[in-house]
């Protein structure tokens, strides 16, 4: 089902790119070449303005922090294990600000109501990290929270740009997932997605 609506989605793509002119030349015939040339035009003057968008993005990343995580077992003399202490190490040479918890998700990547966690999570006030510092991020004090959910941690790299990545839990082991750099610029997004048109429609073949 995902893989025909990402068929669908490019061939409308295309649909979108090439109405413009077809319609330009249906109405106005020979007349329409100039708006057809100024049509080009345009998307080339757009396709400039998001290629510097992106070059922007790109050379803001490396100013990105990144991070490394352990956890601690807490443990209860009467009840035993009760929990995960998570602490976090800035392994970069740029500092993060405002570090927190900011969501859980369930299985399904959809949050959940702040009621159902915030007494269970144990959560700092955020906090800021300088390059090689360690600190205590947070206590999870529910073992049945810590294998089916994943938790966002949110931050701010040095130019103020809101960032976050995602944790989850294998066995005691956490492990981070950054979230992808999110490339933007419509028109070069929908290029890309038609040069893979004939790769995607060979996948589908194959399938039958």
């Amino acid at each position: 089902m995902r893989f025909n609506f990402r068929l669908l989605n490019i061939i409308f793509k295309i649909f979108l790119l090439v109405a413009i002119p077809a319609i330009l030349v249906i109405q106005l015939n020979q007349y329409g070449i100039l708006p057809i040339i100024a049509y080009f035009q345009f998307l080339l003057l757009w396709a400039q303005a998001e290629i510097g968008l992106k070059q922007h993005i790109l050379f803001s990343a490396q100013f990105d922090p990144s991070f490394t995580i352990s956890s601690i077992k807490i443990t209860d003399n009467k009840i035993g294990d009760v929990g995960r202490r998570l602490i976090i190490k800035n392994t970069s040479k740029n500092p993060a600000y405002n570090l927190n918890v900011g969501r859980v998700l369930d299985k399904d990547n959809e949050p959940l109501m702040p009621r159902y966690w915030t007494n269970k999570i144990l959560n700092k006030p955020s906090f800021d990290l300088s390059p090689e510092e360690s600190a205590h991020l947070c206590d999870i004090m529910d073992l049945g929270l810590i294998l089916n959910h994943a938790f966002e941690v949110n931050y701010q790299n040095q130019f103020g740009d809101f960032k976050d990545f995602r944790l989850f839990f294998h066995g005691d082991t956490p492990i981070m997932v950054p979230q992808p750099l999110k490339e933007p610029g419509i028109l070069l997004n929908t290029f890309r997605d038609i040069s893979l048109l004939p790769l995607v429609i060979r996948i589908k073949l194959k399938k039958y």
